[in-house]
């Protein structure tokens, strides 16, 4: 008994040593646990806020290939395609008696509106299309203008489906300068009288000043959110808790891809800044019984001052493919679409050991987080030509 009491002091220097380590064990599980959950939760906020930035373009994109191609051909197509005008020329009835074609195909004929699919074959007494109802299933939809060239006179013609070009090229689709909506052979091949001449003409304006403030409030939006990324420096801060100005590092590595994105390098507005239209009046003679008549000068439509080559009437929108190829195709091998880096701090530790100083981006001496969003990527999505409202964002950490 003497000789086992002797030996208690045995277990005291084991336990001097062990204890302590066993705590600084302790100590560093849990401050490896902290900086693994902080930078999770830091990556989080990234991949949420990249998300929603470019969720703004998303969304401008598509919005914007509606305006350049659903909707018109919807609006002019149900409001114009059964409406038909008698013509009294033989040499247009195929040498038989009277005859008639419809308003939306002289419409689409001279470039006034694009088309899906099946275009308007301008064939007299023929019933008028129906709107196209497969345009969903397919993955890209080929709406657009008459390619067919159009005779505005007996001398001089224009190309309406030189709008589908990349970039749309107005000028061939004009007759020196100014958009003819009814030319002089409709007026005269057609019973096309001065009156209705003069309201379709009002009509057409109308519904083409109201889709380009339509596509102009889309893009007073989209440079509203996107200009200074205030989405994504919100978006930022409500998930981390760091200071704006953290987020405003992240959102500068955004911009250095959308930089040129915005009107007027990126985003382009397509118009007609002159327009006229021909139509029959009576002369009271029988030879000739009719005259055709146009307004004594073009009328001048600067209705939207963003337009390419001065203010005019709103027609296209435009996104150079230089920049949607930034936002959805792959460049050496790295993960397509916009990259991210963000900066963000690592908390303190018992250790008392910097993580921050092994940073090995220069630019921040802080530790980096990286994503990479894209939009549209793997899609046939497009603004002009074939527009088709197909954009998703698709996010890479």
């Amino acid at each position: 008994m003497t000789r086992l009491s002797s030996r208690r002091g045995q277990f005291i220097l084991p336990t001097i040593f062990i204890f302590p380590s066993f705590f600084l064990f302790v100590f560093l599980i849990y401050d490896t646990a902290k900086l693994s959950r902080e930078k999770i939760r830091h990556q989080f906020a990234v991949d949420a806020a990249a998300f929603v930035e470019m969720t703004n373009y998303s969304d401008f994109l598509n919005r914007s290939a509606y305006v350049n191609g659903a909707f018109p051909m919807r609006i002019f197509s149900e409001g114009f395609g059964d409406i038909d005008i008698p013509g009294d020329r033989k040499r247009k009835c195929g040498g038989g008696g009277s005859c008639k074609v419809y308003l939306g195909d002289v419409l689409y004929k001279n470039g006034v509106f694009p088309y899906g699919n099946d275009p308007y074959p301008v064939t007299p007494s023929r019933p008028p299309n129906p709107l196209p109802d497969t345009l969903n299933e397919e993955s890209s939809w080929k709406i657009k203008y008459a390619q067919a060239s159009n005779k505005v006179t007996q001398s001089q013609s224009v190309e309406p489906g030189q709008k589908n070009e990349s970039p749309p090229n107005m000028a061939s689709t004009e007759y020196n300068g100014v958009f003819v909506i009814f030319d002089q052979e409709d007026a005269h091949d057609w019973w096309l009288n001065w009156e209705d001449a003069q309201q379709m003409a009002t009509l057409y304006v109308q519904i083409w000043q109201l889709l380009g403030s339509v596509e102009e409030a889309q893009y007073s939006v989209l440079e509203r959110l996107v200009k200074s990324h205030n989405f994504y420096k919100k978006a930022y801060w409500l998930n981390t808790g760091a200071p704006v100005s953290d987020g405003s590092l992240g959102a500068d590595s955004f911009q250095s891809s959308a930089g040129s994105f915005l009107w007027p390098n990126g985003v382009k507005f397509y118009c007609h800044r002159r327009i006229t239209y021909y139509g029959s009046i009576p002369t009271g003679q029988l030879i000739p019984p009719y005259i055709e008549q146009a307004p004594s000068s073009p009328v001048v439509t600067d209705f939207l001052d963003k337009c390419d080559g001065g203010a005019g009437l709103f027609q296209i929108l435009w996104v150079k493919p230089s920049e949607l190829d930034k936002m959805r195709k792959a460049v050496n091998g790295k993960y397509a679409g916009y990259p991210v880096v963000q900066p963000w701090t690592a908390p303190a530790n018992y250790f008392n050991y910097d993580f921050n100083k092994e940073s090995k981006e220069l630019n921040f001496k802080r530790p980096t987080l990286h994503a990479t969003v894209s939009c549209g990527e793997g899609s046939k999505a497009e603004v002009w030509p074939d527009p088709t409202p197909k954009f998703q964002v698709r996010l890479y950490p």
